[in-house]
């Protein structure tokens, strides 16, 4: 098998001095990058569980 490791650099860390709004905001930006990944090579993505509730 052929891997390919890519890395990024880090996400901003929000400090607004709102422990939750910034959580919330940080959680966001890695939910948006995930979902980019996954638009640009969706076949390479299969969840073996339910990631989002209802």
């Amino acid at each position: 098998a052929r891997f390919r490791l890519t890395v990024f650099p880090p996400l901003p860390l929000p400090r607004s001095g709102d422990h939750h709004a910034d959580v919330a905001a940080l959680m966001t930006q890695v939910n948006q990058t995930l979902e980019e990944w996954i638009r640009d090579r969706p076949a390479e993505w299969f969840w073996l569980h339910r990631r989002w509730s209802d």
